[in-house]
């Protein structure tokens, strides 16, 4: 029986990868990358947010300029909101700011999932689906198959004494705990990644996003299938079909889009987060060594991270009825598109205000908004922060002397509009 962290994943072999995406020379990463706002130049956002959260907090997107928002498929009116004050309101009051926009989006890539539904229905699916991510089960993914994940990716280019850790590290280690916490075939992880990734690029590519979500869904539904026919050891998708809430299951449908749902997020999230952290240490040597010096800063260090420039500068929501901000009122019906990262460096908030900018592991702490707040605080939270920091120690046991390569230092930065992370970090170790 052939068996990964003790699930069998023979069944799964049974199933036929559709690979009618594959094999066109078409590189979805880079593609990704560019869709993203990462085209390879740098792209420093955080002076402009800055001006907007000084002199214009409350902002009403021009109609012809919508199309550039995060609102890409809606004709409805939109307003950016930057101050820390006004962005976490719209994050934790989520009967006033629901999630229903994402129907009109994302929702018709991964179907009706968690991220769009509200109230009651939120409530009993989150219920539900927590009940894969016991303390217990992140307990035993921390202890064997994260670090798995990131000592494979390691061991790939330990010898060599120098990579570029954005691309070899950080971009691969994510969907592998991804990949083994669904109890997924090893053959099957590239596949799963392409897919994953070329679902959430429609605003490169509509028809090949539309495409994946379909082959998605169809290697969901088999895997569920043969899971409830031959259960699992403690992997994800198992726990969600033996999940119950008072005599309340899930069904096939109501799983399926969970999975699309985890299996992009899950990989983006933590590979830009676990990138930022890297770069922010490297780029910072002198807080680089308290760390390796004293592991117990590695949790303030994924915190200031986050806090410092977040993954996804934006979280949307759709507003319920009227609403004032600083003297401007969204209407109801209206989409809000609340500045994350303008949220985390605002001075009124963050301490020392004058420092905001930089990148501190002992400023005093305080909550960011970086995996949002309230009713819809990212399930994955937790997951994401073990990883980073595994990641982050392992790194550090077994890549001695770890520094950016001084002859590309000057070209390695953080970049995006969107999604924000390094352009790249090329690093030489002692070997």
């Amino acid at each position: 029986m052939a068996t990964a962290y003790g699930i069998d994943v023979e069944p799964l072999r049974e199933i036929e990868l559709d690979r009618s995406l594959d094999g066109d020379g078409v590189n979805i990463f880079e593609a990704f990358e560019v869709a993203s706002g990462n085209a390879g130049d740098k792209i420093d956002p955080y002076p402009e947010f800055h001006r907007m959260r000084r002199e214009d907090p409350v902002y009403r997107v021009p109609e012809d300029a919508a199309g550039r928002t995060y609102y890409r498929n809606s004709d409805r009116p939109v307003f950016q909101v930057y101050r820390h004050e006004d962005v976490s309101r719209v994050a934790q009051e989520s009967d006033l700011f629901t999630s229903e926009h994402h129907s009109e989006g994302i929702g018709q890539i991964f179907g009706k999932s968690i991220l769009e539904m509200n109230g009651d229905e939120h409530a009993m699916h989150r219920r539900l689906i927590q009940h894969a991510f016991k303390r217990r089960d992140l307990a035993r993914w921390k202890e064997t198959l994260i670090p798995d994940a990131v000592n494979q990716a390691i061991d790939a280019i330990i010898d060599r004494g120098e990579a570029d850790l954005t691309r070899e590290f950080t971009l691969l280690y994510p969907v592998k705990v991804i990949e083994a916490m669904m109890g997924l075939p090893k053959e099957h992880v590239d596949w799963f990644h392409r897919r994953a990734i070329e679902e959430i690029s429609m605003n490169l590519d509509p028809e090949r996003a539309v495409k994946a979500s379909l082959l998605l869904k169809d290697y969901f539904r088999q895997v569920i299938e043969i899971r409830r026919e031959h259960p699992g050891e403690g992997d994800i998708i198992t726990l969600l079909i033996e999940a119950d809430a008072g005599g309340k299951r899930l069904s096939t449908d109501e799983i399926i889009p969970f999975l699309m749902l985890l299996a992009p997020a899950g990989a983006e999230t933590t590979y830009r987060g676990t990138g930022t952290l890297l770069f922010a240490l490297l780029d910072n040597p002198e807080q680089f060594e308290r760390v390796k010096q004293d592991r117990s800063l590695i949790p303030r260090a994924i915190e200031e991270a986050m806090r410092w420039d977040p993954p996804l500068t934006f979280l949307g929501r759709r507003v319920s009825q009227d609403v004032t901000f600083q003297g401007i009122t969204l209407p109801a019906g209206s989409n809000v598109s609340a500045c994350l990262a303008s949220a985390n460096r605002d001075p009124e908030y963050c301490e020392p205000g004058d420092t905001a900018d930089q990148f501190d592991l002992f400023r005093p702490r305080k909550p960011n908004l970086t995996f949002a707040a309230g009713a819809h605080v990212c399930l994955g939270q937790i997951l994401a922060r073990e990883e980073m920091g595994t990641a982050l120690n392992l790194v550090i046991d077994r890549l001695p002397g770890l520094h950016i390569d001084p002859e590309q230092k000057d070209r390695t930065y953080m970049t995006g509009e969107t999604w924000r992370s390094p352009n790249q970090l090329p690093v030489r170790w002692e070997v």
